[in-house]
């Protein structure tokens, strides 16, 4: 039986109109029904395709402290709780959901017999596979029992996936790969693993990561062994077939990926899967002369270390391991460092997204503690959201939500303002035609100077003798609401009426129409001047 949304508020999250970002689960919330309890630390948190969150967190009590699990803000599980099936739920390490409601759970629970804790598998606040249940082989023959569930992934099918090891325990550990079916639960069925050889002669030698997408497309990745003999190389596969391995050659730059590294513990390598089919890889990129992390969609190189990106003035110090996926749109959601020491900063395409100074939530941002990597599909009516686990410089550390920003980059600007930062613009909500929310977010701008918003049919440059910056504006052009003094913090907003942009005469975004639309502003630098942030554009749908 499916757990009820009513009960556990687990209908898809959509954000209501006008939504700013704001922390949805902090340190120091109370706990329901644990007086003078609180959360103490926030430990996971991801997203699903269906909009549903989930938080992993920590309370903190006199003695002894405990667990919960979060979905959409309401808890879920709490430790010492009895499941359904009379289990009790210790804590949770991960969970998905279907659109049709189904809740899946990666757990640690005890068996009230006195058994000690095992690694579970939940399905709807039941175990479907937990330590001890058998693996078959597709002709239903035991192949021995699970002894950790390490990782899983759900499709939209309800179909599971897991990488599970056997027992009894063992070093090295076995990995293998499993499909569990919520209609026939305790039993796994074995799909890869132990001595298992690919069409194309390679040997399976142990297994890291599997992700599913909603075609149903499986991506594997693991240590392999060449029939030819030599050391283990690590390999992505999808379906099975072979996409990238150790010392391949990568098309657009000609160097060779070093995917050497363990995912387990120290990760150094991270992969995902977008709904496209298109890998996204993380590694090392051997150029001649040079060794630099990168990042890689399929054969597209996304960012290297070293890289400068538009808009930007200083290179990048370093690609993070951490926290990369890849959006149905295209771009991909990335972090990493700026040369000099400075804290991470998230990027989404080749933009900043969320970094040190940043206005959120009625603060600053001091830092970023860590990041989803869960692939997300934009909600058409607000386009979707991402949570950040972060640290405000009022003192609150919790999970921020921060609206998924839409559209394109179109042209950068070549000279700081008096903030030190070239001012940057982001489109935020969704890109339909219709009258749905579309927001314009401008920071890194001079604080307490006036501007405005701007919106044009092409895209075009002018340059303005006195003043610092370019125009990128061209065709019919328009005045977003009135001039607005820029805030303390650096930042400008402003949500469009996609229904009348302001030009001649006054017009509906449809269909296919790009709009393009920047920010001017006054400036003090050092002398007085005007000055824009780059431009972006919004291709209706």
């Amino acid at each position: 039986m499916r757990l009820a949304h009513s009960l556990l508020a687990l209908a898809p999250l959509v954000l209501p109109a006008s939504a700013q970002d704001a922390l949805v689960l902090e340190r120091g919330d109370p706990v329901d029904g644990l007086p003078g309890v609180e959360i103490s630390s926030i430990a996971g948190n991801g997203i699903a395709s269906t909009g549903d969150w989930w938080a992993a967190a920590r309370y903190s009590a006199p003695s002894p402290g405990g667990d919960l699990l979060f979905v959409n803000g309401a808890t879920l599980f709490r430790s010492g709780e009895a499941l359904a099936d009379g289990n009790v739920f210790i804590r949770a390490t991960a969970a998905d959901f279907t659109a049709a409601g189904d809740v899946a759970v990666l757990a640690e629970i005890e068996n009230p017999s006195g058994a000690g804790s095992v690694d579970a598998l939940l399905w709807n606040g039941s175990v479907l596979a937990s330590t001890g249940t058998p693996i078959v082989d597709a002709a239903g023959a035991s192949v021995g029992p699970i002894l950790m569930i390490e990782e899983f992934a759900l499709d939209g099918a309800e179909r599971i996936l897991a990488i599970v090891t056997v027992g009894p325990f063992s070093l090295p550990p076995e990995y293998r790969l499993v499909e569990i079916d919520p209609a026939n639960p305790n039993e796994a069925t074995l799909l890869l693993g132990g001595a298992a050889t690919y069409p194309d002669g390679t040997a399976l030698e142990r297994l890291e990561r599997v992700d599913v997408n909603a075609a149903g497309q499986v991506m594997t990745s693991g240590r392999e062994v060449d029939p030819a003999g030599g050391f283990p190389l690590r390999a992505v596969r999808l379906d099975g077939e072979l996409v990238l391995k150790t010392g391949d050659i990568e098309p657009t730059t000609g160097a060779a990926w070093d995917l050497e590294g363990t995912i387990f513990g120290l990760t150094t390598v991270d992969f995902d899967l977008d709904a496209s089919g298109e890998v996204l890889v993380y590694g090392t990129l051997e150029e001649p002369g040079n060794v630099r992390r990168a990042l890689a969609r399929g054969d597209t190189l996304v960012v290297r270390g070293g890289d400068t990106l538009p808009g930007e003035t200083t290179p990048l110090g370093q690609i993070d391991p951490y926290g990369a996926s890849a959006l149905p749109d295209g771009r991909v959601f990335w972090s990493g460092f700026e040369q000099g020491g400075s804290p991470k900063t998230l990027y989404l395409g080749d933009q900043p997204y969320l970094r040190q100074g940043d206005a959120v939530a009625g603060s600053t941002l001091v830092r970023v503690l860590g990041a989803t990597n869960e692939e997300i599909t934009p909600f058409p009516e607000n386009g979707g959201f991402f949570l950040y686990h972060v640290e405000l410089a009022d003192g609150r550390v919790g999970l921020l939500r921060r609206r998924l920003s839409i559209g394109r980059f179109g042209c950068s600007q070549s000279i700081a303002n008096s903030s030190g930062r070239i001012g940057r613009l982001q489109a935020q909500g969704s890109d339909l035609a219709g009258g749905h929310e579309l927001r314009l977010a401008a920071s890194d701008l001079p604080p307490g100077q006036f501007g405005l918003f701007a919106v044009a049919s092409e895209a075009g440059t002018i340059f303005n003798p006195g003043t610092q910056g370019s125009l990128c504006l061209g065709g019919s052009i328009g005045r977003l609401g009135a001039v607005q003094q820029i805030t303390g913090s650096g930042t400008a907003a402003f949500f469009v009426d996609t229904l009348a942009l302001p030009v001649s005469p006054t017009v509906a975004a449809r269909p296919g129409d790009t709009w393009h639309f920047q920010f001017w502003f006054r400036d003090q630098n050092p002398n007085p001047t005007a000055s824009v942030t780059d431009s972006v554009l919004v291709t209706f749908r």
